[in-house]
């Protein structure tokens, strides 16, 4: 089940506020969380964060650890990241103020999702990390598993590609689309592809960007990526090879222009 991403303006810039904005207020963190009503066999809700401070809320039904991580009859669905965490031992974790939701709609956990909630416990690791030895999965990872559907605000928002098949659409303002494997310079390790993507309302007319980074001479210029990129049934399709691809919706060739790209 596609990650369904709902951006605020306080996330509006999605790649930002993941690592510069919740993860260094979420940093004095480490530990594993808590569950609603710990004397219960099963839970609705998993939470983890400094009160008053930033936290994450996973909502599911049921939600059931086991060692090693939630089961793999649990259903996930939703989670959110914002400000002012607390924890109640009967109604569990909350935010007072939510600045991202995820919607998982009810998808299975996998072992990449609880390596990913273990390591985002522990000091906001959303790109994963190494404990006891081991290499874990982070939220990424799972993005890449499943894919995203990214939505913006009516303001001006930024979107990023991760590794998996992911569906940006800005939803009005002037919107960044952003498909650099250096995560714009905000990541620790590189991705390695952006999937095969779709921008479903790329407004060419109005200014909005493209941003490529593939760190391949073969798409750095306009005339290269103009060059890559067909009109179809679906819309202009950028064709990058091993790299992936990008649809833009309702687009065709004709309507873009050097101005509609940055290269970086």
């Amino acid at each position: 089940m596609t990650a369904v991403l709902s951006l605020t303006s306080a996330s509006s810039d999605l790649l930002y506020y993941f690592e510069e904005v919740w993860s260094a207020g979420f940093a004095p963190y480490n530990g594993n969380g808590a569950f609603d009503n710990p004397t219960s066999s099963t839970h609705t809700n998993w939470g983890a964060g400094n009160t008053a401070d930033y936290g994450v809320v996973l909502e599911g039904s049921p939600l059931d650890y086991a060692q090693g991580g939630l089961a793999g009859t649990n259903d996930l669905d939703t989670m959110e990241f914002g400000t002012g965490y607390s924890y109640n031992t009967a109604s569990g974790s909350s935010l007072t103020g939510v600045d991202l939701s995820i919607d998982f709609g009810g998808a299975a956990p996998t072992g990449t999702f609880n390596e990913a909630i273990y390591s985002l416990s522990h000091g906001g690791a959303l790109e994963g990390g190494t404990f006891f030895g081991q290499s874990f999965d982070g939220l990424y990872d799972y993005f890449a598993e499943v894919g995203t559907a990214q939505n913006g605000t009516s303001s001006a928002d930024a979107l990023y590609s991760f590794e998996g098949n992911d569906v940006l659409t800005g939803n009005g303002g002037l919107d960044s689309f952003i498909f650099d494997l250096s995560g714009a310079g905000l990541l620790d390790t590189a991705f390695s592809v952006i999937g095969d993507d779709t921008i479903a309302d790329f407004n060419y007319a109005a200014g909005e960007g493209i941003v490529i980074g593939l760190n391949n001479a073969a798409y750095d210029t306009y005339a290269e990526i103009i060059a890559a990129t067909s009109n179809t049934a679906s819309g202009a399709v950028i064709d990058l090879g091993s790299y992936g691809s990008i649809t833009l919706t309702g687009v065709t060739v004709a309507n873009l222009s050097a101005s509609n790209f940055e290269f970086v």
